[in-house]
């Protein structure tokens, strides 16, 4: 379990840094521009680490296309889109980008707790109603 937690540590670690990296990005190239690098750089690595790891071809991968959860996987990457764009547009236009992330991932570990209660049947209790209660407080406190 101490791996699991070092494991969290470093990728904290890493996306802190990219928001900054991001935003010296955006000077030079548009949103949509720096979504297509990545992109394209992502699967130049990916595909032949995918290939040795995962010992399939590259013909069994595209037949993944008729997988049942295939819609969702569409459904998911059209939300990592909208996600990426708005907010590749709010650290072009944001002036702390501290003050952007610390919101951004407060009001996400709320709508997690509340999709956690209402969608998958999690129970509500008196310790995350406390925590919501402080993180709304730290998000004053920050703004």
């Amino acid at each position: 379990m101490n791996n699991l937690y070092y494991l969290i540590f470093f990728t904290v670690l890493i996306s802190s840094l990219t928001p900054f990296m991001k935003r010296n990005i955006l000077r030079e190239f548009s949103i949509l521009e720096q979504i297509i690098y990545t992109n394209i750089i992502i699967l130049i690595i990916i595909i032949p680490i995918y290939s040795y790891y995962e010992k399939k071809t590259l013909s069994y991968f595209l037949r993944q296309t008729k997988n049942k959860e295939f819609t969702n996987l569409l459904l998911y990457s059209l939300i990592i889109i909208i996600a990426l764009i708005t907010s590749g547009y709010i650290l072009q236009n944001v002036n702390s980008i501290i003050k952007f992330k610390g919101v951004q991932r407060s009001l996400s570990i709320i709508l997690l707790t509340i999709a956690g209660c209402c969608i998958y049947k999690e129970t509500f209790t008196l310790k995350m109603f406390s925590g919501i209660l402080c993180i709304l407080l730290g998000i004053y406190l920050l703004d």
